[in-house]
This record gives C-alpha cells, structure tokens and sequence, in this order.
C-alpha cells in the first residue's frame, strides 16, 4: 500500500497532500473503486488509472494544495474519446467518480515556560493531534513525575531541556509553530520575543 506509506511519509515531513481515491466506477474503467494516490506539490505515489484521469485528478490536487483547500470533493469524469479532455481521450467508456481529500499539515505548538499555567495549557492542547514541544530553563519543570499528566497524550510531546538560551530552540521547531511565550524570567521572554 504505496499510498498509506506515502500519507506517513508526508505527515513525518510536515507536508500537505491529497488522497485520491476512486470513489466509483460505472463502466469500463482503468482501476476498480477503491483505488488510490497520494499527491504532493512534487510527485505522486500509486495510480488512480493515469491517462487523462489521473492527469485531470493530479491537476486538481494541486490546486486544492495551492489553495490550501481543508474540504474534500468529488470529480466526475467521462472516459470516452469523446468527452474533451486537456490531457488527451480515454476510450474505456465509462464514468468514474473520485473523491479528493486533502492530508493537512499536522499543527506544532511550542510552550516556553511549563510552570503551572503552561502545564495546563500543555495537558489541554495534548488531547489533540499535534506536535507539541515544551521548553524550559528549568530541570525541575520538565521532569517525568511533573509531566505524567501528558501520559495519555494525543499530541506527539517533545521535551526540550535547555539551562540556558531557551531561544536556541526556535530554530529546532517546525516551520509555522505556533509559539507561547510564558516563562519565569522576563528576560528570558524578551530573548523568545
């Protein structure tokens, strides 16, 4: 299953993507219902049956991507050397609907400063599907015992532990991390700010 590798792949890139599957088939077709790819902005994985269908499917992910589209939608096609196509015919003459789901960008959110208020914020933003980095100056902050409250996290936590420079961390984070900014030491705030 090239294409559910393919969506993992994405996900642990911080790459968008689209899914698209054949939803049904009336016909003749090239690949059965439930066939599926996975397009990015640079390449593709499987095949919903190429030819001007998959070019059609391919042009059309992109644009959701360009446009950075959050909803799924169907296409219709025709695959009859008669229906007008700007990648050229297919005479397998039946209709194929395609569902086009796009595969968003996992949200990462860094919280500086896991005293009480940032555990908390920290236990609440772990129940969703997230990359979720905590930083502090401060060892005693950051230990196990203190963040066993994130245990059954949905997130994916990661601990950052730095005595000192906290602000070498942004540098580590994700492009487009969501940054709150609350330790200790104002100071320390205003090297994040």
């Amino acid at each position: 299953m090239e294409w559910l590798k393919a969506t993992q792949q994405l996900r642990e890139q911080r790459r968008a993507g689209v899914l698209v599957t054949v939803a049904s088939v009336r016909g003749h077709s090239p690949r059965e219902a439930g066939a599926k790819m996975v397009v990015a902005e640079d390449r593709t994985w499987g095949s919903v049956g190429g030819g001007n269908l998959e070019a059609v499917a391919v042009d059309r992910a992109r644009e959701l991507l360009a446009g950075g589209a959050a909803e799924p939608e169907t296409l219709e096609l025709a695959l009859s050397d008669k229906a007008p196509y700007q990648h050229g015919v297919q005479c397998c003459g039946g209709e194929v609907v395609l569902l086009l789901e796009p595969l968003p960008v996992v949200p990462s959110v860094a919280i500086f400063g896991m005293g009480h208020v940032g555990l908390e914020l920290a236990r609440i933003l772990a129940r969703h599907d997230l990359e979720l980095h905590l930083v502090d100056s401060r060892a005693d902050q950051l230990e196990a015992d203190r963040l066993g409250v994130l245990d059954d996290a949905v997130a994916h936590v990661h601990v950052h532990r730095v005595p000192v420079l906290p602000e070498l961390v942004i540098g580590e984070l994700p492009p487009g991390t969501h940054a709150l900014v609350m330790t200790h030491d104002h100071a320390e705030d205003a090297a994040l700010c």
